[in-house]
Order: C-alpha cells, then structure tokens, then sequence
C-alpha cells in the first residue's frame, strides 16, 4: 500500500494490535534477553540467580573459543563469493533469458531446498581424500592423489557455497533483476557494448543494492551455521562458534552460562546488521519499467550470448547440484560407502534395512507432522504480525521490522538450548517431550523470512480496495478474513511451503529439544552421519531430497503465480 489506510484503533482492535506486537517482541526480544541473563548466572546447576561474570572471564581466557570465534569470520568468505556467482545467474537467468530459463529457476529452487546433510555425504563421496570419485579420476590423469579435501576449510566453504548461499541469493536476486527498465541495456547494447560489459556498467549498479540485502542476511546464516561444520570440521580440528556452544552444552555438565556468553558476543554484530538490512530495504530503488511490460520481457542479446548463458548455467546446476544427488543416489545402493573397486559393491540391503527400521518410520510420521503443523500455525501468526505492523506510525513500524530480523541474531543450537530450559521451568514443564516446544522454535527462527515476504506482499494490496470495505462499517478482523487473506494466498502458500522445508531439514534448532520418539528425518541423518553410517545417511538424504522436489515444484510454482498476479 501507498500509504497506512485509517482505521478505529480504539478499543479490541487496539487491544489484538498490542497482543500481536507483544508476541513479535517475546518471540524476538525474549530470547535475546534470555541469552544475556543466563551470561552472567553464576550460579550452581538448581539453585537460585546469581549475577556475576565468571562465565565471561573462562570465555576470554579459553582460546579454542576465540579461535573459534574468528574461523567463524573467516568461513564466512562464502557470502561475497556466492554473491558474485549468484549474480550473474540471476543476470543469464533473466536480463539474458538463456534457452531453458524457466527449468534452471525450478533447479535453484530445489537446490535451496535441499537438506544439507545428504548433500554433504555427497560431496565426501566426491571429494573425500583418494577415495573420492573425482580425486580418483584426477590421480588417473597424472594428478595428485587427494587433490580436493572435503575435512577442511576449502570443503565447508564450497558445501555451503554450493548447498545453500547461491541458490538462496540468486532466488533474492531474481525479483530485482526483473525489475530493471529494459531501456538501459538497450541503450548500451545499442552503443556496442559487450554483454559482460553491460553486466558490468549498468546491471550490477542497478541490482546491489538487494544483493546486498541478501548478503547480510547469508552473513547471519552463515555465522550461525552448525550441522556441516560439525560433520566436516571434526577430523580436521575446525571448530567454529555454534560448534564451540553444542559442546559447551552437551559437556557434563552442561556449561549453559560460557555458551550464553559465547553467542552473546556477536548479538551486538548481528543486531547492527539487522538494522542495516531494514535500512538497505528502506532506501531500495530501482529503476523499473513496469510501464512498458515489453521493456522487461523481450532480451536483446544475441542468440551466441543465450547459448554460452545456457552452457554456463546448466554446467553450474550439473556440477553443484545434479552430480552430488546422483552420488547421493549411487552411494545409497553401495556395500561400503566410497569403495567402488569391491568385486560386486552394490546392494538393496541399506534400503530393506533402513525402509524396515521402525524408527525409520517413526522419524518419517514425526517429519511430516511437525513440518505441517509449523507451516501452518507459524502462517497464520506471521500474516497477523505482518498486518499488525502495516499500520503502526512509521518510526515504530521501522523498530518492529528489525525486531523481526532478531532471531538471525543467535545461532540455532542456542535457541534449541533455550527453547529446552524454557520447557524445564516450574509451569510449563509439561511442554517437555512434546512437540510444542520444536514448533515454538521453528516459529521463532523463521519469523525473519515469514514477515518479511507477507509484508511484502500485503504492502501491495490497493489502499482503495480496503478503504471500500470500511465504508462498509466492515471490522479490521472482518477486512483481514475476508479481503487481505484471500488477495494475498499466494504468499500465505509460499510462506507456508518455506516453513514447512526448512522445518524439515533443520538439525540445528532442534536436536537438543527433540524426544526420542519425535526425531525428524534430518536428526536422523545427522545421527548416521556422525557415526560415520553414510550408507543409511544416503538412504534417508535420498528419500528426503524426493520430498523436497516435490516442495521445491509447488513453491515455484506459487512464486511464479504470485509474481504473474502482481
């Protein structure tokens, strides 16, 4: 919307705006807080408060912490790296339209959704010291045995980089892309410049700014990130700090107050960077051309230019994404994961063991359940807080949007332990080996793409159209069930489909707070992971990554449909 419509604010519509802003504020502010406090506990595992700062002295004077502090820095190299392969995607994608456009979008779709696990498994089949594929035929060649090395920082960069940082900035690249006026490369490629120069002078200007956008928010990912660095990192000694926190608090006993203090010390980074990705959106201007929808849909490159754009994109997609699941899929069927010089090293039996277990299909039960019970509670909590927050006074609202990147600000496994002393509280010990408290965090931690995508959405419904309804004398309640859910269904889809993946491919929130018999797929995979069964871990990675096809094909095509209906 242009501008706020006027409503009555009096009376229960004031009261149900307070609740929802409340709820934003202890869903964002409260963990924070909470984190802080228990900092500076100092007191013994039972008993009462204590206020102190032992905990902060052990942290500075614990050197495996602080390194692990910086490697987490360092790690995050694979921000600006994606961010320059992700841009020139989005440009072949769309400004190019390269042959096969539609079908390489769908791919990165599904690459985002993805689980990283099985992925991971993968690319050790690939790259895992000389007993990976492509180290072998390298060595073949008259190469170094191990030339590529999965254990190492050069592995976890290129698995995150590969996994999750491209394909998600590229789906946050591809809106704006779309959006550039035509006109302007028209009139450099009228003046013969080359296609890369284009690139260079005129579309990445245009675009940064939202790239920079979805820079910081992989930067607050990426520093948060746990499962891949806890699979590759073990062997080879790297410890970043969401690792350094699970083994504070898987230590016996638990060293809960260093690792409150640990993720403390990048609350204040992560805030700031909050702040400045509401800033960037604030500020966010690109020249469009909706005026003239030819200016944004006819591509003047030549037919050379799409072509070279096609071979880059799809080699890119084969060899990130279609050569690892393939692995995936080939090391499910393998005797002994990686050893393909065995007289005969195929087999079912992972398969009939695994799809036998019942664990196994407990774990599937558990999955689905917990997927489709966040996706849709979490749905209709975002679409009532994204509405809330259309219609308070500009500064609060500014305030209110970066309270709604907060959860970014503290890693995953932080807000499991959380969520897990919350439920052990004098009151609400009876959440404890429920499925409550996984969804409660799974909401929490997905309130920054949830609220910003359906204020997104819901800013764009016609002022003129709700202003009708009032003259109506119809209730705020009545305007957001009847006019503003129905105009802005797509989104509530797409919101609804990105919960739901990411529930079910986390490992991080919810592998100190899930009970036995609520172990999602992904904790599963972890769990066979981290004995080193890869053989069971490509089994369920394989039957995972068929669910989240399936996911990847609807939310495409909500996001197509949304975007066609704006």
């Amino acid at each position: 919307m242009p501008e706020t419509f006027s409503r009555n604010r009096a009376g229960f519509g004031f009261l149900r705006d307070c609740f929802f802003l409340a709820v934003l504020l202890l869903l964002s502010v409260g963990p924070i807080i909470s984190i802080l406090a228990l900092s500076f506990d100092v007191s013994a595992r039972g008993e009462p408060y204590q206020f102190g700062f032992d905990a902060w002295a052990r942290l500075f004077e614990d050197a495996k912490s602080l390194d692990a502090a910086w490697t987490s820095l360092l790690l995050t190299i694979r921000v600006p790296l994606g961010l320059a392969i992700a841009l020139v995607m989005a440009w072949l994608l769309v400004r190019v339209q390269v042959p096969g456009a539609a079908l390489f979008e769908t791919v990165f779709w599904f690459a985002y959704f993805l689980p990283l696990l099985p992925m991971v498994t993968s690319w050790n089949l690939l790259l895992d010291g000389p007993q990976g594929v492509l180290n072998q035929v390298i060595h073949a060649f008259g190469g170094p045995r191990a030339f590529f090395d999965m254990n190492s920082y050069g592995g976890i960069i290129w698995a995150h980089m590969t996994i999750q940082t491209v394909p998600i900035l590229v789906i946050l690249i591809l809106p704006t892309m779309r959006l550039i006026d035509r006109s302007f490369e028209d009139a450099a490629n009228l003046s013969g410049a080359h296609p890369l120069k284009t690139l260079r002078r005129v579309i990445l200007p245009l675009a940064l700014p939202a790239a920079l956008v979805g820079a910081v928010a992989s930067f607050l990912k990426a520093l948060e990130s746990f499962e891949v660095e806890q699979i590759l990192g073990v062997q080879a000694r790297i410890d970043v700090f969401s690792t350094r926190i699970y083994s504070f608090i898987t230590e016996q006993p638990p060293m809960l107050s260093e690792a409150m203090a640990l993720s403390s010390l990048f609350l204040i980074l992560l805030v700031a960077l909050a702040s400045v990705v509401h800033l960037v959106q604030r500020r966010l201007a690109v020249p469009t051309g909706a005026e003239n929808e030819t200016h944004r849909t006819v591509s003047s490159y030549s037919a050379s230019s799409k072509r070279i754009g096609a071979f880059v994109v799809g080699g890119y997609l084969f060899l990130t994404v279609g050569l690892p699941l393939i692995m995936l899929a080939m090391g499910s069927f393998m005797k002994l994961f990686g050893f393909f010089d065995l007289s005969q090293p195929w087999t079912v039996r992972h398969w009939e063991t695994v799809l036998g277990s019942g664990d196994v299909q407990r774990s599937m039960l558990s999955t689905l359940g917990l997927g489709l019970s966040t996706a849709f509670l979490a749905t209709l909590l975002f679409a009532a807080i994204a509405w809330t927050i259309m219609h308070l006074p500009e500064r609060i609202r500014g305030v209110m949007a970066v309270a709604t990147w907060l959860p970014w600000a503290f890693p995953s496994v932080v807000l499991g332990a959380g969520i897990l002393q919350l439920s052990l509280m004098p009151g609400l010990s009876v959440m404890h080996g429920t499925i409550v408290p996984l969804i409660l965090a799974m909401m929490i931690k997905e309130i920054p793409i949830g609220v910003h995508l359906l204020n997104v959405s819901m800013g764009q419904t016609h002022r003129e159209t709700l202003e009708a309804a009032q003259l109506t004398k119809a209730s705020p309640a009545t305007i957001f069930r009847r006019i503003v859910l129905p105009l802005n269904l797509p989104a509530l889809i797409l919101v609804f489909m990105l919960v739901f993946a990411a529930t079910i491919r986390d490992v991080g929130t919810l592998i100190l707070i899930a009970p036995p018999d609520l172990q999602t797929l992904s904790i599963l995979i972890f769990k066979y992971a981290s004995l080193g069964e890869f053989e069971a871990a490509s089994v369920l990675g394989t039957l995972l990554a068929i669910l989240c096809v399936l996911v990847s094909l609807v939310t495409h095509y909500v996001a197509t449909m949304n975007r066609r209906l704006r």
